[in-house]
């Protein structure tokens, strides 16, 4: 029987390069992954006569600092058609043995040495080994010669090779010198900044080995001038930075799944800072064929963001573009982008398919960015060998895009849509008014601890962790949530033997019964003085004609009673809290800010008692500078010891003029509550006399101050900067509009806050 072998046209060069690389940019990508991969720090991309004499002498010098090759390397490995040592694990034989290191590649397809071709018809190959007495070797290549004759076989075709006695630069010590000419594309201004944001999107600087310093710099010596008088984002010439770390900062809310070497999942979601939930879970095979299954998935780590308004606006700012120019979620495996998952309007996750479902349910390429970082000494997800169709469609990356949506997107929007309702402030579609501020977590604690409640049902938890912060205020939605919760935190304590946990549900439970228990007291005091309030009002007496108290009065005595219990319940838990930590000093402190808020909560009950009730809300004739001294000094700075108070009169006047107390009181009370919630330390009441009769009283406090987007809208009913039900100013402004005395507001973030009274006599 006759043996027959394969011959090899010239022409599979372009088959196994240029029908490959198909981009030029990605061609790029390969030649600096390359210098990564033979242990380069540094690595210059540099573009010479690009716009000299038409281009015709344009040159691209691809250069590193790596370990270089010697001429056996160049026999043997780099004009070994289609041939990897890397793949096969000789490539850093010599080196693993004297570094007991293992280094995971970015290119192992043998086909790096053909972009070479697809940017240009001529390659020059300049390269040193690091060894000691290394020569310079050369090799020259005509691309053009694969070309001319299908008949030809390639090994037919030669290539020059030199041995050179001189360096081509004094800085050249070893590694290797790509000099590519005849150049295949025109490169200009809008490419080459193109290809320098593409190059700051190749590394994953987290996925990057700790020991490799790497880095790639651009050198366009004929844009140097241009540059002078552009904003960094603009500039060509420079060191390619990844600044997506560092961009989306606080702003957004993020997820992070992992999946270890040994398949354990980790789920760690934080909203602007603060970390919401951390759970731990097996990844097993489902035996039930119709459950998705994940069991084929190691050493992954996906991270994603979700991007509100505010986060949009930062990124904008540091990127100097818009988020969804920048690209959605990115691919990297050991370190190096995989193409063309991020790229602009890519939907190869099929994100923005599966929005078009459900508009508002689902996040699209427009509220995200991220990434999927693919440990390759793990996985079973493999680049294709045509460079811009991403990863080999098999088993591990069909559960890779299940997993991702199923797990991280699917986690994402339950907190990102359903809780906190996108993150961002609501505005009126025709009028453009707020309604309604962004939720923080801190405002959607039960939903977050009935989230956790029900992802800890399920048998594959291993562990949990959770913010505890929650629980340090709770009301009665949230009380069964945290109960729940409990309940399932339990269980996978008394499943996995973890102790710790057990004692940390045991400790928020005793935590949740004190806070309770202050919150019936509080609701009981606060329930004898609405029932005293309610027998009033059956006895008619707001029928009397020298009485002014009406609804607004009533709903201004609610809105102080719940100012009033509301920090009886703050003190009380941090009153708590120090007492487990054994703080007495604190406590000390934190019970007499409670004996003082129970104060003025008996005072407000004082003024609606049936005995007292006449006198308070009835209209008297008095000095309205001196009952206003009075109040802020007998009664004002009982409760505000840390408010320095200080009034002043322009001229000795005396304001005597018909007032209602409780009115007045309501007014002050108010004025007061609004400048500690802006962390004033100083009021300075000012009067003065106007020639009309009338008198100006100004209040002044030194707090954060009201933006001037938000002061318009501050005496609206149900507009608050803070936490607030946003009632305080609004029952000023009613309460003296009532009495034909007008109110004004000026501010200035971070310097303070004035409000002028006009009282008219």
């Amino acid at each position: 029987m006759e043996k027959l072998k394969f011959k090899i046209s010239s022409h599979l060069k372009d088959l196994i390069g240029r029908d490959l690389v198909t981009d030029e940019f990605i061609a790029v990508f390969e030649l600096v992954k390359n210098s990564c991969d033979a242990h380069a720090t540094k690595v210059k991309v540099i573009f010479e006569n690009i716009y000299f004499d038409g281009g015709e002498n344009a040159k691209i010098t691809i250069m590193d600092d790596g370990k270089g090759m010697n001429l056996r390397d160049l026999k043997n490995k780099w004009l070994f058609l289609a041939y990897s040592a890397k793949r096969d694990n000789t490539e850093d034989a010599d080196y693993k043995l004297k570094s007991n290191n293992i280094k995971r590649y970015a290119g192992s397809k043998g086909i790096g040495r053909f972009s070479c071709d697809r940017l240009g018809a001529s390659l020059r190959i300049l390269t040193r080994n690091k060894q000691i007495d290394a020569k310079l070797e050369t090799i020259s290549v005509d691309w053009t010669n694969f070309e001319s004759d299908a008949k030809k076989e390639f090994s037919d075709i030669s290539v020059q090779h030199e041995t050179l006695s001189e360096f081509p630069d004094k800085d050249f010590i070893h590694g290797t010198i790509l000099e590519i000419s005849n150049l295949r594309d025109s490169w200009d201004t809008p490419r080459l900044k193109k290809l320098k944001k593409a190059l700051e999107k190749l590394i994953n600087p987290m996925q990057m080995p700790s020991d490799n310093n790497f880095s790639i710099e651009l050198i366009v010596p004929e844009e140097t001038e241009r540059d002078k008088g552009c904003s960094p984002f603009e500039k060509i010439n420079g060191v390619v930075k990844n600044k997506i770390l560092d961009t989306v900062g606080l702003k957004a809310t993020k997820i992070q799944v992992t999946v270890n070497s040994e398949g354990v999942i980790e789920t760690t979601l934080v909203d602007r800072g603060t970390e919401i939930y951390r759970v731990i879970e097996n990844n097993r095979k489902n035996p039930n064929p119709d459950k998705k299954t994940f069991h084929l998935l190691k050493g992954i780590r996906i991270t994603v963001y979700a991007l509100n308004t505010k986060a949009k606006e930062l990124f904008a700012k540091k990127m100097g573009m818009k988020s969804i120019s920048y690209g959605s979620i990115f691919v990297y495996k050991d370190g190096f982008r995989i193409f063309p998952y991020g790229e602009e309007k890519d939907d190869s996750l099929g994100i923005d398919r599966r929005k078009q479902q459900g508009h508002y349910r689902y996040l699209g390429t427009r509220e995200i960015i991220g990434s999927i970082e693919i440990d390759g000494e793990y996985s079973g997800l493999y680049e294709s060998t045509s460079r811009d169709r991403g990863l080999v469609r098999n088993d591990e990356y069909n559960q890779l895009l299940d997993f991702f949506i199923a797990v991280v997107l699917r986690r994402l929007e339950i907190y990102t849509i359903d809780i906190i309702k996108w993150g961002d402030d609501r505005f009126d579609r025709i009028t453009k008014e707020l309604v309604h501020k962004a939720l923080s977590p801190d405002d959607v604690k039960g939903e977050i601890l009935k989230l956790i409640s029900d992802m800890t049902k399920s048998e594959n938890v291993i562990d949990v962790a959770y913010n505890s912060d929650f629980l340090n205020i709770i009301n009665e939605k949230q009380d069964g949530a945290a109960r729940s919760a409990f309940k399932s935190i339990n269980a996978i304590a008394e499943r996995t033997n973890n102790e710790e946990l057990r004692k940390s549900v045991a400790r928020a439970e005793r935590h949740l019964k004190e806070i309770n228990k202050a919150k019936r007291h509080v609701e009981k005091q606060s329930e004898e003085i609405l029932a005293k309030n309610t027998t009033l009002s059956s006895q008619n007496l707001f029928l009397k004609s020298d009485l002014t108290y009406d609804a607004t009065i009533h709903q201004s005595l609610q809105h102080h009673i719940t100012h009033v219990t509301n920090a009886i319940l703050e003190y009380s838990e941090i009153c708590i809290d120090s007492l487990q930590k054994a703080n007495y000093p604190e406590v000390k402190e934190y019970l007499n800010w409670i004996y003082m808020e129970s104060q003025k909560l008996a005072l407000v009950s004082n003024y609606i008692s049936k005995a007292n009730f006449k006198t308070q809300v009835e209209v008297i004739n008095a000095d309205l500078v001196q009952f206003v001294k009075e109040y802020i000094f007998n009664i004002a700075t009982t409760h505000s010891k840390k408010i320095d108070f200080k009034i002043n009169s322009i001229e000795n006047i005396v304001l005597k003029t018909k007032f209602t107390p409780i009115e007045i009181i309501i007014v002050l009370d108010n004025l007061i509550n609004n400048s500690i919630k802006a962390n004033s330390t100083e009021i300075e009441i000012t009067w003065k006399a106007e020639q009309s009769g009338n008198a100006i009283m100004k209040f002044r406090d030194n707090g954060c101050g009201i933006s001037q987007d938000d002061l318009p809208q501050i005496f609206n009913y149900r507009f608050t900067t803070t936490r607030g039900g946003g009632l305080g100013l609004y029952h000023v402004k009613e309460i003296l509009d009532g009495i034909d005395s007008k109110i004004h507001a000026t501010s200035i973030l971070n310097k303070g806050t004035i409000f002028e009274i006009a009282f008219k006599l």
